[in-house]
């Protein structure tokens, strides 16, 4: 159903795949992307931990929209924020320890991205709490797709300069298993 800007639920939980995409649009938000993509199981953690701070914070801001101070919004919404992620911290201490460890210190500055806050000041402030459900949904979504995008792109890299890279002397070392059929003639193999 849209409303009178013609926004429909699907559009709301589909924006942050191409039209406000904070990391490939709007560069926001490359800090945990950089940060904790060395591993598919970082980038997953850490995906889905914004995913639940971004949902659960707009959904608590959208409530509480009406009844907060215009001056002194801000500061409100960096403290629903963190507190959500000190939620998220907490049970990622409890249940998932080790991922807790690798994550390290990223975990808390989940609180300081501009994506939570962005998504709080632009979207939840000025929608009700469905429409603001689902933004924080898409967003998160699109954030733990990209970090596992971006974990595939430097595990293909790593492994490709493991597989073909050069020897002291100068020449390629290629794995025989990539050459076939001719292919790749152009490569000398190392000794």
């Amino acid at each position: 159903m849209a409303n009178q800007n013609g926004e429909t639920s699907l559009s709301v939980l589909t924006a942050g795949w191409i039209k406000q995409n904070p990391t490939f649009v709007q560069v926001l938000g490359m800090c945990p992307v950089l940060a904790v993509s060395t591993s598919a199981d970082n980038a997953l953690g850490m995906g889905l931990a914004t995913l639940g701070v971004l949902t659960l914070s707009n959904l608590f801001i959208s409530f509480v929209r009406n009844i907060i101070p215009n001056e002194i919004r801000i500061p409100v919404y960096i403290s629903i924020i963190a507190a959500f992620v000190t939620v998220v911290n907490l049970l990622m201490h409890g249940y998932t320890y080790s991922l807790w460890v690798s994550l390290g210190i990223y975990i808390p500055l989940i609180v300081v991205n501009c994506v939570p806050l962005g998504r709080a000041e632009v979207f939840a402030s000025k929608h009700g709490p469905w429409k603001s459900f689902l933004d924080g949904v898409g967003m998160g979504m699109f954030s733990n797709a990209r970090l596992q995008l971006f974990t595939f792109k430097i595990s293909w890299y790593v492994f490709f300069l493991w597989r073909f890279s050069k020897d002291r002397h100068g020449s390629w070392n290629v794995d025989s298993r990539y050459i076939r059929y001719g292919r790749c003639r152009h490569i000398r193999m190392g000794t």
